[in-house]
């Protein structure tokens, strides 16, 4: 609990009580887990079609999404984004706490559709400059609204 603490008083974020602090912790475990996080996905790509990267806007067309994973459609022609681009692109956000378009656009398979796609989740928070993700567990069940 002490390393829990000493993390904390490094974030920009105000705990109230050890029970904010504890579901603080388990709301972190939560987006950790690539299959919560992929399930979350799930739901919101059902209600939406088309994905629009953060910096040019340029469409993807979500075909489908299943075990094998992400099937869209851009300008360019149709791709399979595999459920191991997927949960590798969301291991190194999760490990390193934010993800920057520029530091992973050559590591990052499809890194400016990887983050359109992690935008999506209510508990990521967008920055515009320069282009980054980063967790917000404190909305981690609320839906995002457009």
């Amino acid at each position: 609990m002490l390393e829990l603490i000493n993390q904390l008083k490094y974030d920009d974020i105000n705990i109230n009580s050890i029970q904010d602090l504890f579901s603080l912790k388990l709301m972190g475990n939560r987006c950790s887990d690539f299959n919560y996080t992929y399930e979350k996905l799930k739901e919101i790509i059902q209600d939406k079609k088309i994905i629009y990267t953060l910096k040019q806007k340029k469409p993807n067309k979500i075909i489908r999404m299943d075990n094998k994973g992400i099937t869209v459609q851009t300008e360019k022609g149709e791709d399979l984004i595999t459920i191991k681009h997927i949960e590798d692109a969301w291991n190194i956000f999760i490990q390193e706490g934010i993800l920057e378009r520029n530091a992973h656009e050559k590591s990052t398979y499809r890194s400016s559709f990887m983050l359109a796609l992690f935008s999506q989740l209510p508990f990521v928070e967008v920055n515009k400059n320069p282009l980054s993700l980063r967790i917000n567990t404190y909305n981690i069940d609320k839906k995002k609204v457009d």
